[in-house]
């Protein structure tokens, strides 16, 4: 049995021929100010970095993108690999998923002013949070990438 887990962090047990892959691309971009944008979980209420689950034909690059410039109006530059992390979960209608979520680092477009656009999902609220004031237990997935994320910009 594989135990795959609920938004909450509540664990299912699962027989592996009932889980169902898929890759995930979610972008993590840390302003000047060392801020991160993210996104709140209307569940849960903890951050979560911008991305989803790739469509059949989608590449992860093409994924960062389209959900970054749903929110923030213009689209940043994909940068490298940051982390990369799989995760076993379970929807409310009881799929189970094995997700393999990449996170890459972003950079913001060089000749744009960043704002927060309108989402097209009214449930989804970007914003800019401070890297000092997140820990792990503020964080629905993605610390670990926000971790490497603040070590590669000390390393440029």
């Amino acid at each position: 049995m594989i135990h795959c887990y609920d938004t909450s962090g509540n664990a299912t047990p699962v027989a592996p021929e009932s889980v169902q892959f898929r890759p995930a691309a979610y972008g993590i971009l840390i302003d000047e100010y060392e801020q991160v944008l993210l996104l709140r979980h209307t569940q849960t209420n903890l951050w979560y970095p911008p991305g989803g689950i790739l469509s059949p034909q989608e590449t992860p690059k093409q994924a960062v993108r389209f959900h970054f410039r749903r929110i923030m109006g213009s689209t940043p530059q994909v940068g490298s690999l940051l982390f990369v992390e799989d995760q076993y979960r379970i929807t409310d209608d009881n799929q189970a998923w094995h997700l393999s979520m990449m996170y890459y680092a972003m950079e913001k477009p060089t000749l744009s002013t960043t704002t927060l656009g309108e989402s097209v999902d009214s449930d989804v609220a970007a914003r800019w949070v401070p890297v000092l004031e997140l820990d792990r237990t503020k964080m629905q997935f993605g610390w670990e990438a926000i971790q490497a994320g603040q070590l590669q910009q000390k390393l440029l």
